[in-house]
């Protein structure tokens, strides 16, 4: 199955850089490695580091057999994306040329009805994205599968949620399908190509603890 994760274009003007920053799709990396590792071919579209703005995206999406986007990444330790309307006119483009479309990121986990409402998509999933996406490639029946909601006749459905998993199941992120160059960050002015490592978990104390490590990544 051809399978292309999309992490959608957003404004960068001052008024939106804090919010908007290009920093790679881990969880996306995540999703792609685990499909790859199934056999799968995966592939993922930065449209936001590469600037391809939603009118421009069809002709990137038009041989894959599902799509996953994502509102906002999980893996934006700081900020989400506030102002989603250009994932929402990305999506509707998308969907002239597909209906396999999924969404996920924070929005989703949070108003996933709303999201879906808005965007019409097949499903949405809600929480950590991996093991869900995985699942959603595996099986068509929508009803069994963990950490999603969709409509079915246009009645709202919310299955239950997906129990966290141990992080060491996960492969290596696919960071080859980044565009590690691409990157860019306030404060790191370098010529050598970086990344963000996030861990994000609850802790006993319920206390959300959050790491980040700027890392040059050597090729």
């Amino acid at each position: 199955m051809k399978v292309i994760l999309i992490s959608p274009f957003y404004p960068y003007s001052k008024k939106e850089y804090t919010y908007n920053r290009i920093w790679h799709p881990l969880c996306p990396a995540n999703c792609n490695a685990l499909l790859e590792k199934e056999g799968h071919s995966v592939k993922i579209l930065d449209a936001h580091a590469q600037r391809i703005a939603p009118n421009k995206i069809t002709s990137f999406i038009k041989s894959y057999d599902k799509i996953f986007i994502t509102s906002s990444s999980l893996d934006r330790w700081q900020y989400p994306n506030i102002d989603i309307t250009t994932f929402l006119e990305t999506v509707c483009y998308i969907k002239e040329f597909i209906d396999e479309v999924y969404i996920m990121g924070y929005h989703e986990t949070i108003e996933p009805e709303r999201m879906l409402d808005s965007t019409k998509t097949k499903a949405a999933i809600r929480g950590e994205p991996e093991y869900t996406a995985l699942e959603l490639c595996r099986n068509n029946d929508l009803s069994g599968i963990q950490g999603i909601s969709f409509r079915d006749n246009g009645k709202y459905i919310s299955n239950l949620d997906r129990e966290l998993f141990d992080l060491k199941t996960l492969p290596t992120p696919a960071y080859h399908l980044l565009d590690i160059q691409k990157g860019s960050y306030r404060y790191i002015h370098s010529i050598i190509p970086w990344i963000i490592l996030v861990v994000t978990r609850k802790t006993i104390l319920d206390v959300l603890m959050k790491i980040s490590l700027f890392s040059p990544l050597k090729r």
